[in-house]
Formats: structure tokens, sequence, C-alpha cells
């Protein structure tokens, strides 16, 4: 469980499947996210002030309305 939480804390990942929203720092770098049924991971480059993010979900299902980089 402590290394679980070190990825959430390096990430920012949160997920809420109620909302169906998903959110990660804005930080830089390859994240890995999983929420039960499915994982991924997300890839967050940075030109500048303009962010780019691509969401891949290696395995599993994931129903999102809301991807945002930031707190949700």
């Amino acid at each position: 469980m402590a290394s679980w939480a070190a990825v959430l804390a390096l990430s920012g990942f949160h997920y809420s499947g109620v909302e169906k929203s998903i959110a990660f720092a804005p930080q830089h770098g390859m994240h890995f996210w999983s929420n039960g049924s499915a994982w991924g991971t997300c890839s967050i480059q940075r030109d500048g002030e303009i962010y780019k993010a691509e969401l891949t979900v290696k395995h599993g299902g994931l129903d999102i309305r809301i991807f945002r980089l930031g707190r949700l």
C-alpha cells in the first residue's frame, strides 16, 4: 500500500467513478494509473505554457466524461 500511495502522490492521480472523471498533476512525464477495473498510462508533455496529454488504456475499459490536468 505504501508504494501505491507514492504513485498517487507523485502523479497527482485522482479518479471518480461517480463523476466519471480523471485528473493528473500537470507534471511532465509518463504516469501509471489504475482505477480497479482498468489500468494504463498518461503521457504529459509541456512546451512553455502549453500542455499535451495522452491517456492510454492498456487493460480493461474506462468511461470518462472529464479529463483534467490539475485538481478536480
